[in-house]
């Protein structure tokens, strides 16, 4: 266990360099907001490609983005990350006003709360996605200067449990 948890902090390494090239490449576009008065920020979704690829959007002064059509109110100073597994949906991360963890998806039905109990400051990144369509997401806490993931299974779905990578 100790090694997997190794290799996928290398993983997550590899990505925060490869979300850095990547996040040059791919900015975000502003969209109309739903109310005039409210400006927001819509993320696109990134095209396919052969490996998992992510990038991050900030939030607005409005703290207001919208990912596959569906908004939410996110924590001012952090990013909204934006995913194409491989194998399975594309998938947004935010951290909210209350530090908590959501994400969505296409037809989700709306931004969605993960488990685990999870409080965090921003997003920071990936656990690469498997051929079985494991995949996780990592997320950064400023009140332990430390990073923590959670992982999806395909057939249990999320852990709801973190566990500290750094």
């Amino acid at each position: 266990m100790i090694r997997a948890r190794t290799m996928r902090t290398w993983v997550v390494a590899a990505g925060f360099a490869l979300a850095t090239a990547i996040t040059a490449v791919a900015p975000a576009t502003a969209s109309a907001a739903p109310h005039a008065s409210t400006p927001s920020v819509a993320v696109n979704a990134p095209s396919s490609v052969a490996s998992t690829y992510f990038y991050f959007t900030p939030v607005p002064a409005s703290q207001r983005v919208a990912c596959y059509g569906y908004y939410g109110t996110f924590k001012a100073g952090s990013s909204v990350m934006v995913v194409d597994w491989i194998h399975t949906s594309d998938e947004c991360f935010g951290i909210s006003t209350d530090r908590t963890i959501w994400h969505a998806w296409p037809n989700s039905g709306g931004w969605k709360k993960l488990g685990g109990g999870g409080s965090a400051d921003d997003v920071a990144g990936v656990v690469n996605e498997q051929s079985d369509g494991t995949k996780g997401v990592v997320v950064w806490a400023a009140s332990n200067n430390s990073y923590w993931a959670q992982e999806y299974h395909p057939v249990t779905g999320w852990t709801n449990s973190w566990y500290r990578i750094a």
